[in-house]
């Protein structure tokens, strides 16, 4: 009896480990100075006008100007898709033309030609600051890949953008090679399992119960 109790249990914790996804680690997703250069999984794009943007003496953005249609961007592969919690924080000194030339922290993935395509821009900057930022990405709207992407309408001098200490964390929920986290919602036969399940157990409770307190009587 009691060995067919337990088994009960067992699938009955199972099914939840169906239904819930676990937090595996918690901790820091990249932290970036910017002093050493990228990683393999950083890299600088530009789509328009060729600039400055890129790493310089301890900062990514702008060497003093920025080009007439540029569009430049920092990638960093970091499958946030395995994540909860992402928070990004950064340094930022941002001297731009006010309105036109903006300044995003977006996430997205790249399309079939291998371009970025934003998929969730999380901040816009467009006017001059210099400030620090820490920013919560929603756990719905992560993609596979993070962007800092700059994209401007005519040339300026002395102007652009830098950014300092980079750090992303974030709660891993699945393995890096592992399949994406099935949803909360679980399949008919899933509900229909763990449903029996606490039913048997129960039964088999209230029954024990009942036993001890029924009194013995003595001939």
């Amino acid at each position: 009896m009691r060995n067919t109790q337990m088994t009960l249990i067992a699938i009955v914790a199972s099914t939840f480990a169906l239904i819930v996804p676990t937090i595996a680690s918690a901790g820091v997703i990249l932290s970036q100075d910017f002093k050493s250069g990228l990683s393999a999984r950083e890299r600088i794009v530009q789509y328009g006008t060729p600039s400055s943007f890129g790493i310089h003496d301890g900062y990514l953005g702008h060497d003093g100007s920025y080009s007439n249609l540029e569009e430049s961007l920092y990638i960093a592969d970091l499958d946030l898709t395995s994540y909860r919690n992402v928070v990004v924080s950064y340094d930022l000194v941002s001297k731009v033309e006010d309105t036109y030339d903006i300044f995003r922290t977006v996430v997205g993935r790249s399309n079939a030609a291998g371009q970025f395509e934003t998929t969730y821009g999380a901040e816009t900057v467009f006017t001059d600051m210099s400030r620090s930022f820490r920013i919560a990405f929603p756990d719905g709207q992560l993609a596979s890949q993070f962007a800092f992407r700059f994209v401007s309408d005519r040339s300026v001098v002395d102007a652009g953008v830098q950014i300092r200490n980079l750090l992303i964390t974030g709660d891993r929920i699945a393995a890096p090679d592992a399949p994406p986290v099935a949803g909360v919602v679980p399949e008919p036969g899933t509900w229909a399992m763990m449903v029996a399940g606490f039913g048997v157990v129960g039964g088999m409770m209230r029954r024990r119960r009942t036993h001890r307190s029924t009194p013995r009587v003595l001939a």
